[in-house]
């Protein structure tokens, strides 16, 4: 018997956050936001919003990483970035995987 949750990974195998995508938005919405260095806009999440990576406090070289791709952002991360550079959560919808981004939408009344 198959369990749900292999069922799911037999009809979606990847994640339903593509990382590079994601990166490329935080990357985006840092430099749009004004900053151009990774290691001020960690200076600013770090002191203003608490951020952390891995139980650290963020440093420019996670989110260096993060906007390659290399590390998974975390939902501290993504939220603090929505909030400090004012983007709407919206603009990181490319880094959803095609259905997850269609529920979002239609859960929104989007279609």
């Amino acid at each position: 018997m198959i369990d749900q949750e292999d069922s799911d990974l037999a009809v979606y195998p990847y994640p339903p956050i593509d990382p590079i995508m994601l990166g490329r938005r935080i990357r985006m919405a840092r430099k749009l936001a004004g900053y151009e260095s990774a290691d001020t806009f960690a200076a600013v999440l770090r002191e203003k919003m608490g951020v952390t990576q891995g139980g650290n406090p963020i440093q420019g070289h996670s989110i260096r990483a993060i906007e390659r791709g290399d590390v998974d952002a975390s939902m501290q991360l993504i939220s603090a970035t929505i909030a400090l550079t004012g983007i709407s959560i919206d603009f990181f919808n490319s880094a959803l995987r095609p259905d997850v981004a269609k529920a979002w939408g239609e859960a929104k009344g989007i279609q």
